[in-house]
């Protein structure tokens, strides 16, 4: 025969986490939240190293230090070169003149990616069209993807003020937003015109803080481009006016 307790008395014996303890007053050490619930959990304690330890970085030298490097995190980079700069403006200067622009490869692969996420959860039938609310409805997820990576993209170069590699990346990522469906519902292109609204925000910042730094062939490549821009977004048309008041001076106006 087997014993069944009543729903009440099961919830009672062990459903809920235990009393919370309550630490001593004279305990010189702090009880976490987590060891209050469930006193019998385990403490995990981070490993510390001895003064006469070091990390594995600096005692292999066998270890290309390329490879070393690729381990480290981009704030762990930075750390290590702005130490090594300090109050050193020959060193720093130095540096600055091999900075090379930034590598928007990877950017645009990552964006590929996301167009092509798109377009593989449309439908294949060909009875279903591939432009309605239905389609869209299965495709919104990867849209907000796309708009995302487009968003971080041009944070992250504006940010750094490497307003080169944001006019080249507004070039690469307008045929991809550009390439990505047109709804019929009007309100289902929302995103799509966001996407352009961030890349005409970024050009515009590009040439306000970059000027005559961006070079020639860049800004003559943007001007070539704008007229066609603004078929998928007249707003773009408004780079024209911040391109004359800011390269007025050492250049003919368009």
């Amino acid at each position: 025969m087997i014993l069944r307790s009543s729903p009440r008395k099961r919830l009672s014996m062990g459903s809920t986490p235990p009393e919370p303890m309550l630490a001593s007053l004279n305990s010189p050490h702090k009880v976490s939240a987590k060891q209050q619930l469930w006193p019998g959990s385990p403490i995990v304690k981070k490993i510390r190293l001895g003064d006469e330890q070091k990390p594995m970085a600096q005692t292999s030298d066998e270890i290309p230090l390329a490879k070393v490097l690729q381990g480290l995190s981009q704030q762990q980079l930075i750390d290590l070169i702005m130490d090594k700069m300090a109050n050193d403006t020959k060193a720093e200067a130095e540096l600055r003149s091999h900075l090379p622009i930034p590598d928007i490869e990877k950017l645009e692969q990552e964006l590929l990616h996301a167009k092509r996420m798109i377009f593989k959860s449309l439908p294949t039938s060909r009875l279903c069209k591939k432009t309605d609310s239905t389609a869209f409805a299965r495709a919104s997820l990867h849209l907000m993807e796309f708009k995302r990576l487009l968003t971080n993209h041009t944070k992250q170069l504006n940010d750094s003020g490497h307003y080169d590699a944001l006019l080249d990346y507004v070039f690469m990522a307008w045929q991809y937003v550009r390439a990505t469906p047109n709804w019929d519902n009007i309100t289902h292109n929302n995103v799509r015109k966001q996407c352009f609204k961030v890349l005409t925000c970024s050009c515009m910042a590009a040439i306000k803080s970059g000027g005559l730094r961006l070079g020639t062939n860049r800004i003559q490549t943007l001007e070539k481009n704008l007229h066609d821009w603004s078929q998928d977004y007249e707003d773009v048309m408004s780079c024209v006016n911040t391109i004359n008041k800011t390269l007025s001076k050492g250049r003919t106006s368009l």
